[in-house]
């Protein structure tokens, strides 16, 4: 997944627990941070989740279902929801 926030590019590898990363995604990775953009690698859905909203890509929703709101430009959010 390769997303931009804010001008400032990621990208995640998404792996379950005993994936690993190809040789050519482990060079997009440091193409990417070459760069300037920060790569991730994550072990699970979520490692994955916190990463992206570390990143300010998904905002967890205050309400008491499992969801998070998707951080779009300009202000504008489209809700996600997400199964635990």
């Amino acid at each position: 997944m390769v997303c931009c926030v804010d001008g400032r590019f990621y990208g995640l590898e998404l792996k379950n627990e005993r994936g690993t990363i190809s040789q050519s995604q482990r060079e997009f990775g440091r193409h990417l941070e070459f760069a300037g953009g920060t790569y991730r690698i994550a072990k699970g859905l979520n490692q994955a989740l916190e990463c992206l909203e570390e990143w300010g890509v998904l905002e967890r929703d205050k309400g008491k279902r499992p969801s998070y709101l998707i951080a779009v430009q300009n202000g504008h959010k489209a809700n996600w929801n997400c199964a635990s």
